[in-house]
């Protein structure tokens, strides 16, 4: 896909990055504590059933950066520094979250084990005593000595955590960075949104093209436009043309409108329906 101005040059994209706001951040950093606890709990309830070495930590970190996209859209926090410092920060907390509900599920197994046999407490508690971790690092380092498969004990077994993180950050830290470069208006402090799209006429489509200034080729089989502004529509309007060639290749363009272009072509798009209409069953 082709991105930037029209041939025209009568509108570009949106300029500048949204500024640094106290409020954003507000409901950014929960928005991130929130997601790394999700993110967290889904991981302990998936691993086990399905955790495959090195590609499990990725999809946590992917469904983490999904998470934070939705929120971040949701609360329209566009802040580059703000978005990646509390995707760093989500995923550290999620990398850590998921060993830490390790160690309360392991340590609500021990009680349970204890009320299930109220009779022999004292002695079932004395056996457990070597094995009940004194607080979190301690049950990381018991964990540690105890050893993880293809990793063995001790230090090779922080580092395989290490690198689980590594790999987690990088996931979220690709899906938010790649979310955070979308069409973004500061004037009105929104995410661009599709306002319109569908399916055209290869007519149509054509008479579309000529005014955002897209070269069409000769010989198309179809075609489908969408059309992407910001909430307050103060911002210039973003077009998308898709087409198929009679050969089957498959290609796009974006272009940016301004006020005029993007009226016309929405008359030209309200003739196709209305030409629709009367043509119907």
């Amino acid at each position: 896909m082709q991105t930037g101005p029209n041939q025209n040059g009568q509108a570009g994209p949106p300029t500048g990055a949204a500024r640094f706001r106290w409020r954003g951040l507000l409901l950014w950093l929960p928005a991130c504590l929130i997601s790394a606890a999700l993110a967290a709990k889904a991981a302990v309830v998936a691993q086990s059933y399905f955790a495959p070495l090195g590609f499990f930590p990725l999809l946590v970190g992917v469904a983490l950066g999904a998470i934070l996209v939705a929120f971040m859209r949701l609360a329209q926090v566009a802040h580059r520094p703000t978005v990646l410092a509390g995707t760093v920060l989500a995923a550290l907390l999620a990398a850590a979250g998921q060993h830490y509900l390790c160690y309360r599920t392991a340590l609500t197994h021990i009680q349970q084990k204890l009320d299930e046999h109220p009779e022999a407490r004292l002695a079932f508690a004395d056996a457990l005593d070597d094995r009940v971790p004194d607080d979190f690092a301690d049950y990381l380092r018991s964990q540690a000595a105890a050893g993880r498969d293809h990793f063995g004990r001790g230090l090779t077994v922080w580092l395989s955590w290490a690198l689980d993180a590594v790999l987690l950050l990088a996931a979220a830290v690709a899906v938010v960075a790649t979310s955070v470069r979308l069409p973004y208006c500061d004037r009105c402090r929104s995410w661009y949104r599709t306002t319109r799209a569908g399916d055209l006429d290869v007519a149509i489509a054509s008479r579309v093209a000529e005014l955002a200034g897209i070269r069409l080729p000769r010989r198309i089989r179809s075609a489908r436009f969408r059309l992407q502004a910001c909430t307050g529509g103060c911002g210039p309007t973003a077009l998308e043309l898709f087409w198929v060639q009679t050969r089957g290749a498959r290609s796009s363009q974006r272009v940016w409108l301004d006020t005029d272009q993007r009226n016309r072509i929405s008359r030209v798009l309200d003739e196709q329906i209305h030409t629709a209409d009367q043509t119907g069953p």
